[in-house]
């Protein structure tokens, strides 16, 4: 029994969230020391517009690049966890294509992603309750990962309207006129940073936590562990008597004859 190891997908999707978290707080505290100097500077801000933006332009491929491969990274991540947990004999609501596209279809998105990575730290985790005896120091809260979980997921539905301007349509059904163009830009813009940047975070410390667990499940499975326990339950389970057990009703055994 063998399972191909996920450490190295699971670090491509730790990194890559890295680089977008480093790049999501840089450009947080360049609008956020702006706007702070121009309230105090009355309205003359410490990064002008001009070099904030030109800071996002010039990023802007590195971004994009960044979103593409870290979208990447973490479906094969979640196939792979899938894929392995399979490979052990637990069984999985979602299959590794499954879990891997899911991310890929409109409004499926809004649940699949959330119920996969739901059932891989669910399975991971009573895989490590069960045979924890091969490092009995390293111990897992039950729950704890699962609202992180919830955490991360209700961020990502939360911000994702917020990527499409919605929240000036808003205003503007509200009419709130007291709420200038150019204060929303500042403060909208600083908000939606803020909100990404946490959800970043987040999400990092998620991956992390999984990719212990998976590390776990392999050094579990390589010692052997689930395989002696495998063949033991298939000897406990076994009939006692295996010729009896597997005669057909009305077969006839004749008697032992009794020596002379």
């Amino acid at each position: 029994m063998t399972i191909i190891s996920n450490f190295t997908r699971n670090r491509q999707v730790y990194f890559a969230s890295l680089i977008l978290a480093i790049y999501l707080g840089i450009f947080f505290v360049m609008v956020a020391v702006s706007v702070i100097h121009a309230r105090v500077n009355f309205g003359q801000g410490f990064f002008s517009e001009f070099l904030i933006f030109s800071f996002l332009y010039q990023l802007e491929i590195i971004y994009v690049f960044v979103e593409i491969a870290l979208a990447i990274f973490t479906m094969l991540w979640m196939a792979r966890s899938v894929s392995n947990l399979n490979r052990i004999g637990v069984r999985t609501r979602y299959g590794p294509l499954s879990a891997g596209l899911g991310w890929l279809v409109p409004f499926v998105n809004f649940v699949r992603p959330y119920k996969v990575m739901g059932e891989i730290i669910a399975k991971h985790e009573a895989m490590v309750d069960k045979f924890r005896s091969t490092r009995p120091d390293h111990i897992f809260h039950s729950g704890r990962l699962s609202r992180l979980r919830g955490l991360w997921w209700g961020l990502w539905v939360f911000t994702f309207p917020l990527s499409f301007g919605l929240s000036s349509l808003l205003l503007d059904l509200l009419d709130l006129d007291f709420i200038t163009e150019d204060y929303l830009m500042e403060y909208g813009l600083l908000g939606k940073l803020a909100l990404d940047l946490l959800l970043t975070v987040i999400w990092l410390r998620l991956v992390q936590q999984v990719g212990y667990l998976e590390t776990e499940v392999e050094e579990i499975v390589a010692a052997g562990v689930v395989e002696k326990y495998l063949e033991q339950k298939q000897k406990n389970d076994a009939p006692a008597d295996p010729a009896a057990e597997s005669s057909p009703p009305g077969w006839y055994q004749s008697p032992t004859p009794n020596p002379s």
